[in-house]
Order: structure tokens, then C-alpha cells, then sequence
């Protein structure tokens, strides 16, 4: 079905249509959700006779998280729980170039949270933490290299040991 703003017209006593009654279905934002947290970054660059180097981290630390679904109705926090934001998310990297060539490593983590809709009694309530590897190569061509000049060409990985994620069963 249609989901809109929906107006009833009617005659009354044989006059014209008058509004009798508006029926509205849209989405409507009427939540409000608060948080609280750290963003940190940092990075450090160096050169050595075999490249750059560059080492550098991102990390995001929610300290608080509530929703409150509409006016009036309760507070609640659902940090680290499904679908809900984890306290700790970071992303770390390892980087070298010389000349045209580069590599990158980078480690992803997310940390653990809970299972609020388990599939049944004997199922854990709680997910742990995941950690991952992405990788990539690239060669980036001159300004020598004729009708390349200003091409990159590169090779990258997600997930590069091909770990999959924690597995949640809900009963939803």
C-alpha cells in the first residue's frame, strides 16, 4: 500500500467538498539520538634511503549513546549492542613510496558489542572483537611517460586474509 498524505473530501448538506478528515502515513523524524565520544588521529612521516614511510592511526571512542524515540518517552542507551555503534572502531597504517611505487597496510578493528536478539537461550549474547587487514600497490607514471602521464595503476585488498566476520544469529 501507498504510504502518503492522504485529505477526504465530502459534500456537506449539498455544498461544496469540505475537508472531513487527513490521514498523514509519511516518515516522520521525531527521535532524537545523543552522543558522546573521542576522534583521534595521528600520523608520522620520515623518509630513509629506501622511501617515505608513514605511520599513522584512527581511533573513535564513543563514551555515551542514547535515543529517545519521541517527546516524553524514556532515554536509552544502546552502545554496543546489534546494529547500534561500538564504543571502539580504529584503523591503523603503514605506508612506504619511492619514486612512481607504493605500498599500504592497514588494520581495521571493531570492537566486541552484544546480541540483543539472540536466536534462542543456548545462543551467546555476546560478539566479540574483529580485526582486519586491507592491503594495496600502486605505480603512479611521470610526467615522462607520454599519453600515461598522470595514470596510477593499483592493486588493493579488503579483508586481505579473508577473515570472516563474527557470526550472529538473531531471531529476527
Amino acid at each position: 500500500s501507498a504510504v502518503g498524505l492522504y485529505t477526504l473530501y465530502m459534500p456537506v448538506n449539498g455544498r461544496e467538498c469540505q475537508v472531513q478528515a487527513v490521514a498523514d502515513g509519511r516518515t516522520t523524524n521525531i527521535g532524537t539520538t545523543f552522543q558522546e565520544g573521542l576522534d583521534l588521529s595521528a600520523d608520522y612521516v620520515f623518509d630513509t634511503a629506501i622511501g617515505a614511510w608513514n605511520l599513522g592511526g584512527m581511533l573513535t571512542i564513543v563514551l555515551k549513546e542514547a535515543a529517545q524515540y519521541a517527546k516524553g518517552a524514556p532515554v536509552v542507551s544502546r552502545l554496543d549492542t546489534l546494529g547500534y555503534p561500538v564504543s571502539l572502531r580504529g584503523r591503523g597504517t603503514l605506508g612506504w613510496s619511492r619514486g612512481g611505487w607504493a605500498a599500504n597496510l592497514f588494520v581495521n578493528y571493531v570492537g566486541s558489542y552484544k546480541n540483543t536478539t539472540p536466536l534462542n537461550s543456548s545462543v551467546s549474547t555476546h560478539i566479540g572483537s574483529w580485526t582486519t587487514f586491507d592491503a594495496g600497490i600502486s605505480y603512479s607514471f611521470g610526467d615522462n611517460s607520454g599519453s600515461l602521464r598522470g595514470t596510477r595503476i593499483s592493486v588493493n585488498a579488503q579483508n586481505l586474509f579473508d577473515r570472516d566476520p563474527p557470526l550472529v544469529l538473531t531471531n529476527s
